[in-house]
């Protein structure tokens, strides 16, 4: 920790597209499996999520993860702001 602190102090700030590339798309993670399943198996209607990039930061994700919503007969409910 005291090294990154000192590299803070420094004005060094890590690579944002570094942490982005390592992203992990909805099909990797389990919990976005976990509520597609439930719709699936029709235990749920929807998935409630506050913004798109809770299921993926690159459009195209969301759109495909929204397809497979859709086929199972249900939809994604994304919060506005107010």
């Amino acid at each position: 920790m005291r090294g990154l602190r000192s590299l803070l102090q420094l004005g060094h700030r890590p690579d944002r597209r570094r942490r982005r590339s390592h992203a992990k798309g909805p099909e990797r993670r389990p919990l976005l499996q976990a509520a597609l399943q439930r719709l699936l198996d029709h235990r749920a209607g929807a998935i409630l999520v506050p913004s798109k990039s809770a299921i993926s930061a690159i459009e195209g994700e969301f759109n495909e993860f929204a397809e497979r919503v859709e086929k199972a007969s249900c939809f994604i409910q994304v919060a506005t702001r107010r």
